[in-house]
């Protein structure tokens, strides 16, 4: 019952994480289209996107997978200098790849973000997703697994107390 408890929590925060990408990714795709746009309202994206529980990181790029904004501020004050800051090369380059390969463009304003938020890889205790938007750019944001262990933790003590109460009974 425990591994069956700690898959579906995973698959949860998978589905979760994608979630969180796509959206970010509808609201940063108009943004990106605009020659004008004001970066406070990116900034205003990835505060949004990076209050959401268990969020360790939200990234904004746009043409080239150049960041747009970050929500690291170390990195934010980089871009904000005028230096030219990547994305993590892997996020960036897979959504933006598989964006390509699908054809999609950002030649329609309603076009609907793609579909492939990627689970990249897992590193340092985080799931990474990235979006794709055609030509525009990428978005990309990291969900922390430590919010996910904690629900395993809580459920194998639910558990661990049934089963207790069992053995009791």
């Amino acid at each position: 019952v425990y591994y069956e408890e700690k898959h579906a929590l995973e698959s949860e925060v998978e589905k979760r994480g994608q979630a969180l990408a796509r959206n970010l990714a509808a609201n940063a795709d108009e943004l990106l289209l605009s020659a004008a746009a004001d970066p406070m309202a990116f900034a205003t994206l990835v505060d949004a996107a990076g209050k959401e529980e268990g969020v360790a990181d939200v990234w904004i790029a746009g043409r080239g997978g150049w960041l747009v904004c970050h929500g690291d501020p170390a990195v934010q004050r980089r871009i904000d200098r005028g230096d030219k800051v990547r994305s993590s090369a892997t996020n960036t380059g897979v959504a933006m790849r598989a964006d390509a390969a699908s054809g999609a463009s950002s030649a329609s304003p309603n076009r609907v973000p793609s579909a492939r938020a990627e689970r990249a890889h897992v590193n340092e205790g985080v799931l990474r997703f990235a979006v794709g938007l055609g030509k525009t750019g990428a978005v990309g944001l990291s969900l922390s697994l430590d919010v996910a262990r904690a629900a395993v933790r809580r459920a194998a003590a639910g558990i661990a107390a049934i089963a207790a109460l069992g053995i009791a009974i």
